[in-house]
């Protein structure tokens, strides 16, 4: 996220926060386990949003949300509850 071309200089201010950027960390990964999770799939109204907006890189499409996602999904037998993109490189 630090390296992303257009950060909102908001962003940039909680990189340097510790425990800003562990509630943000979270923030991402909660968006992205519930864009892709199967009951909530393409329901805009289950989503939390937040502003300013995060850079696209941190999108919950993004290959880098859904391989996490889907390891832990692996490890706990629950892939079958998710979406995930077809573009979504995923480890096997």
């Amino acid at each position: 996220m630090a390296a992303a071309d257009s950060l909102d200089p908001v962003w940039a201010q909680i990189l340097t926060d510790p425990f800003l950027m562990r509630l943000l960390l979270r923030f991402i990964f909660c968006r992205a386990v519930l864009s892709i999770f199967s009951p909530s799939f393409n329901k805009i109204e289950c989503l939390p949003e937040c502003m300013p907006c995060l850079p696209e890189v941190m999108s919950p499409m993004s290959s880098a949300c859904q391989e996490v996602i889907f390891e832990l999904a692996n490890l706990f037998g629950v892939t079958n509850r998710f979406v995930f993109s077809n573009g979504a490189v995923l480890p096997h």
